[in-house]
């Protein structure tokens, strides 16, 4: 009997083990690489006059050249704007910049934003704020950042995915 029972525990054994490969939890799928979710919101009064735009563009794994992403193109005709538009999810190597400008005040001519007026453009990841910059009368006297002449008054914010 004793003979028996050391034979029933070797066959136990093979078995045991390929119970347990039975139960194993499923393994999950490999995480593809980071994900972000990008808007641009976009807010401004008394436009009128002033050429209102606001061009998003995107580089997707820009670290394996130049490969354009999604775009966006928007003339704000009306006096005032308070959209967000969302462009994306992006990976961990992208690159998304949005700029808003004021196409009828270059440097060159004597169109000024008037007191009052302004366009405000913010970079959305995640559900958080990052980079925002504005364009009014004061811009360029308070040096907010990214607003030059280029001809014409134009503000830039941009995100770099693997910087999050």
């Amino acid at each position: 009997m004793k003979a028996l029972s050391t034979f029933s525990y070797l066959l136990l054994i093979p078995q045991l083990g390929w119970l347990g490969s039975a139960t194993e939890a499923p393994k999950k799928a490999a995480m593809s690489a980071g994900t972000h979710v990008v808007q641009v919101r976009v807010f401004g009064n008394k436009l009128d006059g002033l050429g209102a735009e606001l061009n998003v563009r995107s580089v997707v794994n820009w670290d394996k050249g130049h490969n354009p992403g999604p775009t966006l193109e928007k003339k704000f005709d009306t006096s005032s704007v308070n959209e967000t538009y969302t462009i994306g999810t992006f990976g961990d190597m992208d690159y998304v910049e949005a700029s808003i400008s004021f196409k009828n005040v270059a440097f060159h001519n004597t169109t000024r934003p008037p007191a009052g007026s302004q366009l405000r453009v913010e970079i959305i990841t995640d559900g958080k704020v990052g980079e925002k910059t504005r364009l009014d009368s004061n811009a360029l006297n308070d040096k907010v950042w990214k607003v030059e002449y280029d001809p014409y008054l134009k503000g830039t914010v941009a995100v770099e995915t693997n910087k999050l």
